[in-house]
């Protein structure tokens, strides 16, 4: 498109003027953009309004972190392509996701407002969804939900349909209401749930292409959700390749440098805007450490690269009534380095417990001597850590209570991560890594899930092994050396063994 404050050039002044070939900036390709290559920020780049975020990034020599995810990303889409003929009964498939799934749907139950007939599952209308939000609200922060949820919910009420600039994108919308539909009867979910699935894998691609003023965001608020959707349900490929795609999302925005103190990357809009994109940064990060436990063959994340500075600041529990730090520096940094912040909400503790466990899994797999004072490093932190988190008050309201308890489970698995290569060795570790083990099972016990449909964050299902193959180990220590059965241990393993079963149905991660 060509700018209309410019005369049409001649055909000769048009050839010596046009860029070589591959050298427009990533944003000008991935929106089929003509780049004129000016720098620090190409024209179309400087006049796109619907831009929260410059992300105009040229390829100089080595490709930039966002190319690298992408082609990541390419290549886990290749892989999702092979396994989408796999006949299995248990999987919800990915057949065809850009072509709208046609079924039939019985009459909804009254939580959803009527039912959902032909043209409702393209226009998605606010009066029937209404009940699937609400669903999903009771347990959002569960599956990685960071938008305010007000705003959210005030904007997908609005009388328009599905993709309106008033609404959330499209792709957001249906991975919400696919989550929401875990409310539903067996018989309903199964067909609601493909359907639902289909429409939200169509949106992320065609959403990111359109014209939305907050896709950005909002896509990479529904990547995080397919992610967390595909862990739950045990499609780790899949969950991978979302996951890969909210990061390559996150890089490509700069989020990582809002508020920074060299670059003063701030979005438009005011508080709760920047909130959101604080929270969104720091959601990704958390679910790029998830699926390093996950496979902890793969602990390269994508804030690993070295050009990677993160200077965004934790982020806080209420935009409405808190103020951020002016300007923030290498906040990743400081926080592994011991230094002393102010990172005390609860998606802060939740992040921070993320980054120590990764880190753990890293230093389980090293043994040269430059470990030892990483791993004193992070003992340290994970010290500091169980000092500093908040006692599970019976008070607490049910939901932040419940994100308080996982954060707890997480910081007791990074510490038997660290511990367990050395338990074999050292009673100090050992003792260290039973301990954890047993405080992750008295949590199980205090804090059950804090919403009316028992989801939990799917994540615990991997906690719960965790901890429970360590008192098993335990047990068999003790009677290799002829001690009497510990009561306190065999009734922690049973405690694990009921979590998993109560929590198989709604995730086939932990059954």
């Amino acid at each position: 498109m060509t700018s209309r404050h410019s005369s049409t050039p001649s055909s000769s002044s048009s050839d010596s003027s046009r860029l070589p070939r591959g050298s427009a900036c990533l944003n000008c390709k991935r929106r089929r953009v003509k780049c004129d290559g000016r720098r620090p920020i190409c024209g179309p780049c400087s006049r796109f309004r619907g831009h929260e975020l410059d992300d105009c990034e040229f390829y100089e020599g080595q490709p930039p972190r966002s190319q690298v995810l992408q082609e990541q990303i390419a290549d886990l889409q290749h892989q999702v392509d092979q396994l989408q003929g796999v006949e299995d009964p248990a999987r919800v498939h990915l057949n065809s996701p850009y072509t709208p799934v046609q079924i039939s749907i019985p009459a909804a139950p009254p939580s959803l407002g009527g039912s959902f007939i032909g043209e409702d599952f393209k226009t998605l209308p606010a009066h029937k969804i209404q009940g699937l939000l609400q669903n999903f609200g009771s347990f959002s922060s569960d599956v990685g939900f960071f938008l305010d949820p007000e705003r959210f919910m005030r904007a997908a009420m609005q009388p328009h349909n599905a993709g309106h600039a008033s609404r959330p994108c499209a792709s957001l919308l249906y991975a919400v209401c696919l989550w929401g539909s875990k409310s539903l009867p067996n018989h309903i979910r199964r067909s609601f749930e493909e359907t639902m699935l289909s429409s939200a894998l169509r949106f992320v691609t065609e959403d990111l292409a359109g014209s939305h003023p907050r896709r950005l965001l909002q896509v990479m608020q529904a990547e995080v959700l397919l992610s967390m959707f595909f862990l739950n349900n045990s499609q780790l490929v899949e969950g991978f390749y979302h996951a890969n795609a909210a990061a390559s999302l996150a890089v490509s925005t700069k989020s990582n440098l809002i508020r920074s103190a060299s670059v003063m990357q701030k979005p438009s809009g005011d508080a709760v805007d920047e909130g959101e994109w604080i929270d969104g940064f720091w959601t990704v990060v958390t679910l790029s450490n998830y699926w390093v436990l996950v496979n902890e063959n793969q602990t390269f994340t994508f804030y690993d690269s070295p050009q990677m500075l993160i200077d965004t600041p934790w982020p806080l529990n209420n935009y409405y009534q808190e103020k951020l730090v002016p300007a923030s520096h290498k906040t990743l940094e400081k926080f592994l380095g011991g230094t002393h912040d102010d990172g005390y909400s609860l998606l802060a503790l939740h992040a921070k417990a993320s980054v120590l466990l990764k880190k753990a899994i890293e230093l389980s797999q090293k043994s040269d001597p430059g470990a030892v004072s990483q791993y004193n490093i992070t003992n340290r932190a994970l010290e500091q850590m169980t000092l500093t988190l908040p006692r599970l008050d019976q008070q607490m309201a049910p939901q932040p209570r419940q994100r308080l308890a996982v954060t707890h489970m997480l910081t007791q698995a990074a510490i038997i991560k660290l511990h367990r290569p050395r338990a074999g060795s050292s009673n100090t570790s050992r003792q260290r890594c039973v301990q954890a083990a047993r405080v992750i099972a008295d949590i199980s016990l205090r804090v059950p899930a804090a919403n009316p449909l028992q989801l939990i964050n799917p994540i615990l299902g991997l906690v719960w092994y965790i901890a429970h193959d360590i008192l098993k180990t335990e047990i068999r220590h003790l009677e290799g050396q002829g001690s009497g059965e510990d009561k306190r241990l065999t009734d922690a393993v049973n405690q694990f063994l009921i979590c998993m079963d109560v929590n198989s149905s709604n995730s086939p991660l932990i059954g």
